[in-house]
């Protein structure tokens, strides 16, 4: 940040303000559909299992595990929700 007369101006390194062409272009979603995990569990069929691995989970003291329950509970499907047994991550798997 760089306080010039009296004003915080913040600098950012990609963000800033965009049109509509562009809003439209790379396309929105609203708050709490966007994220990858939850994209992949509404493409996922009967049978497809998912895996997780820790490093690509950015949820610090939380699992995944609470976002299977909300997509179960929205999309109307069946997951199961487990761990790696080496503590690598979990596995997401479609029952329905």
């Amino acid at each position: 940040m760089v306080l010039i007369q009296n004003t915080i101006v913040m600098k950012f390194k990609k963000s800033g303000f965009v049109n509509k062409e562009e809003v439209e272009s790379v396309g929105k979603l609203p708050p709490g559909n966007a994220h990858p995990i939850r994209k992949v569990m509404r493409t996922m069929k009967k049978g497809k299992i998912f895996r997780v691995y820790k490093e690509d989970w950015n949820q610090a003291g939380r699992t995944p595990q609470y976002m299977v329950k909300d997509e179960a509970e929205k999309l109307k499907k069946d997951f199961e929700f487990s761990y790696v047994a080496d503590d690598s991550g979990w596995f997401i798997e479609c029952l329905e």
